[in-house]
């Protein structure tokens, strides 16, 4: 039997997908994985707004939902490794959890670390450039 209503599991899925992106990959991969699942979160609260248009409210509730949490989520988490991992450690710290403590520094010192990296390979890559054209003038 063809499904009436497929907006309403798509929504659903999207908006699981969303947490599940914000919690692993923006934790891994800081605004870009809480980019992306801020867009399945949108993606989904859009399917779920439209199931519930076309359903006349019986369906979507779920998709709606999913996508909120997950737009939430990947806010809070790229708010939280963009601005206040080092504050987080030291809040973690002070109340007891020292792993914790010591897990978010590392996190908070490696996008920093990986940062610092790559404007070090730019700035190798730009003399590398500025070498080269000048091999090519002569």
């Amino acid at each position: 039997m063809e499904e009436k209503k497929p907006h309403a599991r798509a929504a659903l899925l999207f908006g699981l997908f969303g947490i599940l992106v914000a919690l692993v990959c923006g934790v891994l991969f800081g605004w870009i994985g809480g980019s992306v699942a801020f867009l399945f979160g949108l993606i989904a609260f859009g399917l779920g707004r439209q199931s519930r248009k076309r359903t006349e409210k019986e369906k979507g509730k779920g998709g709606i939902a999913t996508g909120v949490i997950a737009i939430l989520f990947a806010v809070g988490v790229s708010l939280t490794l963009i601005f206040g991992a080092g504050k987080i450690g030291e809040i973690a710290e002070q109340k007891g959890f020292p792993l914790i403590a010591k897990h978010v520094r590392a996190l908070s010192e490696g996008i920093v670390g990986l940062m610092i990296e790559i404007d070090k390979e730019n700035e190798g890559l730009a003399k590398a450039h500025a070498e080269l054209q000048e091999l090519k003038k002569k």
